[in-house]
């Protein structure tokens, strides 16, 4: 049986993507692709700080205003799964990190003062 290398190229949460399947059929890279897509173009519609009204915009602002919001369980999974993640690498992995935007342009490769 030869397998041949199904690639798909796109966007998602601000970074480029790339989906490679090895199948044998056609087909079924196009599905398994397909399914991965919608997954996760699920989870950015839930979770993409790049999109307003959705869970994390509405946690974001209840943060900024001092206020409180429900979440679901997968919510809570994935921070928790963050939280693993920065305590394994060091410190490294940190979730927090995207506010650094606020202060470091990386477009324009401008390094704010200490």
């Amino acid at each position: 049986m030869r397998l041949t290398l199904n690639n798909f190229d796109f966007k998602a949460m601000g970074s480029p993507c790339s989906i490679r399947v090895f199948a044998a059929n056609a087909q079924v890279a196009v599905d398994a692709i397909a399914a991965a897509v919608t997954e996760i173009n699920r989870l950015e519609i839930k979770f993409s700080r790049y999109k307003d009204n959705n869970l994390m915009y509405q946690v974001n602002a209840a943060a900024a205003s001092g206020g409180s919001i429900a979440v679901d369980e997968e919510f809570i999974s994935l921070f928790e799964f963050a939280q693993v993640c920065y305590e394994q690498s060091d410190g490294l992995f940190d979730i927090t990190s995207g506010t650094l935007r606020k202060i470091w342009n990386f477009d324009k490769q401008n390094i704010p003062s200490a």
